[in-house]
């Protein structure tokens, strides 16, 4: 059993949310790197995966229920725990 937790930072792509993105990583968990500049999320994901953490990037507008739905289910199946 993989006791690996997954953390979900909305707004993780730069700023306090990459800062959180990167410490959850340190602690190691996975970290979903959830934000409207998929661009950004990306970037913090891999700069997160080449330090040795586990991270993806999503996008979401959290203004959107639709969209918040979809990362749910995107990570829903990434991490079936979740």
């Amino acid at each position: 059993m993989n006791d690996q937790k997954t953390a979900i930072v909305t707004g993780g792509a730069k700023g306090l949310g990459k800062a959180i993105s990167e410490t959850l990583a340190a602690t190691g968990a996975l970290v979903v790197v959830a934000d409207m500049e998929i661009g950004k999320a990306r970037e913090t994901a891999d700069s997160i995966t080449g330090q040795g953490g586990a991270a993806v990037a999503m996008e979401v507008n959290i203004a959107e229920e639709a969209s918040v739905l979809a990362l749910y289910q995107a990570v829903k199946a990434l991490s079936p725990s979740v």
